[in-house]
């Protein structure tokens, strides 16, 4: 059995947070919005947002400031996105409790924010591809196997 490629992995982990923004955003269009039903999923995509974001900046991006450092620059403004989105989700869960705007009016931002930022990480993740050689793609899945 060969292993994933990590690459592969990562850019797997933006399908199914996509799906999680979809779920989202369908809860915000229901009329009447259900409270508990949009709690879950904000829960569930804040968690796994924070835990595809710490894997990055823990081991992925650190790593590759390393072997290539020409993509500093690309990786800080990703680094940058990762604060706009979880402090968007997490505005969204504060506004479930009387904490803020309502979140339909949060996620509007939110949604260009993870938009724009799943793309251009692709991006980056595609080219990955290409640049680093086989014990780099190696080093990249130990790393993301044991963060």
């Amino acid at each position: 059995m060969t292993d994933v490629d990590p690459i592969v992995s990562l850019e797997h982990d933006h399908v199914h947070l996509s799906k999680l923004v979809a779920e989202v955003r369908r809860l915000l269009v229901g009329e009447p919005v259900d409270p508990e039903q949009l709690q879950g999923a904000l829960t569930a995509l804040r968690d796994d947002l924070f835990d595809h974001f710490g894997r990055e900046e823990e081991s992925l991006f650190p790593y590759l400031r390393s072997v290539l450092p020409e993509l500093a620059a690309s990786l800080a403004e990703l680094e940058s996105a990762h604060d706009k989105i979880c402090g968007g989700v997490t505005r969204m869960l504060a506004a479930l409790h009387g904490g803020g705007p309502r979140p339909a009016a949060v996620f509007a931002r939110f949604d260009a924010e993870y938009g724009d930022h799943a793309r251009r990480e692709s991006e980056l993740l595609r080219g990955l591809g290409t640049r680093l050689d086989p014990a780099q793609r190696a080093a990249v899945a130990a790393m993301l196997r044991e963060g």
